[in-house]
């Protein structure tokens, strides 16, 4: 690994790809926080999410994130299927 801190990695990787990709600066905190409220608004599973930040369980994501869980998070949606033919 050519990076032995997370700090290395700031200075000799992150801030080129952002300025080079033109986006705004964010720190990898923001981001991981934007990655995670992205999925979680976007209605995947709370444990994936967890799973995704690498948290042991879902605790961490319904406190940090609930507002961005939906409502329905567990209840898959009903599905209409045809079986067989009259």
């Amino acid at each position: 690994m050519p990076w032995s801190t997370d700090a290395q990695v700031r200075k000799t990787f992150w801030l080129a790809v952002g300025t080079r990709s033109g986006v705004d600066y964010r720190n990898p905190y923001q981001v991981r926080h934007a990655y995670a409220s992205t999925l979680l608004t976007g209605g995947h599973n709370p444990w994936y999410v967890a799973a995704q930040l690498g948290h042991e369980d879902v605790e961490m994501v319904f406190r940090t994130y609930g507002r961005f869980i939906r409502e329905d998070y567990q209840k898959p949606t009903p599905e209409l299927r045809i079986v067989g033919s009259l």
